[in-house]
């Protein structure tokens, strides 16, 4: 008899296409084998899907009791005092997306380094190992906000088991047995434009005036205009100016004129803040927009204060001189925790310093975000025990820049039990002392420094770990944790076919 329905399998458009042999289908692979050899990983997800979830029912539990109050009682029947709500546990609901699809993209995701860019987007529709998945799984692709929204759930905690399951992998396979560490630090671009005194205040003004203008979706009064209007064009207009003064003096008098409007600016929008800072506070919201008001207010008042903060640094700095340290200075209206990062004599960048470590065979161990543009030696201990947990196994040798060399440091490495350290340099070698230096161990550590470079160059230029998306300390640290589990993906990927070539040799001979 003839079938007269045919079910279409998953590949339907490509019926005589096999999945290319790209590393993307490596990668994904990779992360389901990990997902499924450490159930853990998944149980983690799960319960930052479910934290992730619980907080927005928070939300809405609270305005269904702001609902309720609202209602009046029925003709008879007592009121009762409403108590305090909190959210319970998550009940049946619309289908989420499952822990190991999750992971798969999160891994996808950070492949791409975006899930939200309209390539990204191309390539996820093009992609046959992703509709490989779906169609394994049978579920349809879904779409980059749902994607985006259950990646980024996941935390950093969960983010660090993963590559502490990646280094137990690698020790299982013996591709790595984790006896050396190599330490280094990098820059990565801040999602932000390079900042100047004068652009800075402009937009933090024109961002607090356009906030201002907008109280009223919330019940609240707008801020009166006044000159606003005519205030803002001219300092933009006074700002291009100063940028391309010819000399100091013609900048300091424009910066006379522009710091007096930006002075009568700010006395206007403060004074307007204080008029209806009691206003804002007492009024009755559902919790929706209760919780939107105060993030609006808030906004407008913090970019008032930094409005103040930089006039002052600003007035200092050109009319007296005066210099600003990096880490007293606002350099970003989009992200706060931004720094100013000068490395050696390579062009200044505003955004943060990650610490990495890798493995004699290539692997990252440790990554560190720190506030601020802090120093290597500083981070040298850190940077070592982090690698130590995220392995489990103590090195023999650890190599480092002359940047992290310190006394302290080296008597704290010795006492974690690492038998050697090199630090490269005039100071490392000051520190060491000459027989030390002129080991044969830490003589071959040297040459092996470039092996760090290469890691850093690889992060960059093929996962775009020089370039940041996300904004905030927080933030930053889950793309760049994100980024190198996909990097040690590739890496174990890698070093595994290279373990079998001498087999697939003596097989084809």
């Amino acid at each position: 008899m003839t079938q007269e329905k045919i079910e279409l399998p998953w590949h339907e458009g490509n019926l005589f296409l096999p999945v290319s042999d790209v590393m993307l289908a490596d990668v994904v692979t990779e992360a389901r084998h990990l997902g499924a050899r450490f159930a853990d990983i998944l149980q983690k997800i799960s319960a930052d899907q479910d934290r992730a979830a619980l907080e927005k029912k928070q939300l809405r539990c609270e305005q269904e009791a702001w609902n309720a109050q609202r209602t009046g009682p029925l003709p008879g029947l007592e009121s009762v005092a409403p108590a305090q709500v909190v959210a319970g546990a998550l009940q049946q609901g619309r289908p989420r997306m499952d822990a190991e699809a999750t992971l798969v993209f999160f891994t996808i995701s950070h492949y791409f380094g975006s899930i939200y860019s309209g390539t990204a987007v191309e390539r996820l529709l093009d992609s046959l190992s992703v509709y490989q998945f779906l169609g394994e799984k049978g579920i349809k692709m879904p779409g980059p906000r749902t994607i985006g929204d259950n990646v980024n759930a996941i935390s950093l905690d969960t983010r660090r088991y993963i590559l502490q399951c990646q280094a137990q992998l690698a020790l299982a396979e013996e591709l790595d047995d984790f006896l050396e560490v190599c330490g280094d630090s990098t820059s990565s671009q801040a999602n932000t434009r390079w900042p100047t005194d004068s652009g800075l205040i402009h937009r933090l003004l024109d961002r607090v005036f356009r906030d201002s203008q907008d109280l009223g979706r919330f019940g609240l009064p707008n801020f009166h205009v006044h000159w606003m209007n005519q205030w803002l064009p001219k300092l933009k207009s006074l700002d291009f100016a100063i940028s391309v003064a010819k000399n100091e003096r013609a900048r300091k008098k424009l910066y006379r004129r522009y710091l007096k409007i930006v002075s009568s600016a700010v006395w206007h929008l403060g004074e307007e803040a204080i008029r209806l800072h009691d206003t804002v506070q007492s009024i009755e919201l559902p919790p929706i927009l209760k919780q939107r008001l105060d993030r609006h207010w808030g906004r407008i008042l913090e970019d008032l204060h930094d409005v103040c903060r930089i006039y002052r640094q600003c007035e200092g700095r050109v009319f007296d001189g005066k210099r600003v340290k990096g880490s007293d200075r606002i350099l970003s209206l989009s992200d706060r925790t931004a720094a100013y990062i000068l490395k050696g004599d390579r062009s200044p960048v505003v955004g943060y310093k990650p610490q990495l470590s890798r493995s004699r065979n290539g692997l990252i161990t440790a990554l560190l975000v720190p506030e601020g543009n802090a120093a290597d030696s500083a981070m040298l201990v850190p940077l070592v025990s982090e690698a130590i947990d995220i392995t489990g196994v103590i090195p023999e040798l650890g190599s480092f820049d002359d940047g992290y060399s310190s006394k302290k440091g080296l008597e704290k490495l010795q006492d974690l039990g690492l038998q050697d350290v090199s630090f490269s340099g005039s100071k490392g070698k000051a520190l060491l002392g000459d027989e030390k230096w002129n080991s044969d161990v830490l003589k071959e550590a040297r040459r092996n420094r470039s092996a760090v470079e290469s890691l850093m160059f690889c992060l960059k230029h093929c996962h775009e770990f020089g370039e940041l998306r996300r904004r905030g300390i927080g933030a930053v640290r889950e793309e760049l944790t994100g980024k190198a589990i996909v990097y040690n993906f590739c890496r174990i990927t890698m070093l595994r076919r290279r373990k079998r070539e001498p087999e697939l040799h003596a097989r084809a001979a």
